[in-house]
């Protein structure tokens, strides 16, 4: 039986989304995961890439937040 070899763009997508859904499992940081994300065909997995940009947008939202906060206080001073 002959080994069937893939393009290698298709097999560094595959390793790619490989490694999105184990730093999904793994509760890897945002920003990591939107990198990998963005090396991946979206056609194979479009829900992957919505939940990562729903958690990108959570992530910034926290951040503008406390950048505000920290913002306000300073003013207080």
């Amino acid at each position: 039986m002959s080994e069937y070899k893939l393009n290698p763009i298709l097999e560094y997508q595959n390793e790619k989304l490989i490694e999105v859904l184990n730093m999904r499992l793994d509760k890897m940081d945002i920003e990591e995961r939107v990198r990998a994300t963005s090396m991946s065909p979206m056609f194979s997995f479009w829900r992957e890439v919505q939940d990562c940009l729903v958690d990108a947008a959570d992530e910034i939202a926290r951040l503008k937040a406390r950048v505000k906060e920290l913002e306000d206080a300073n003013n207080d001073r």
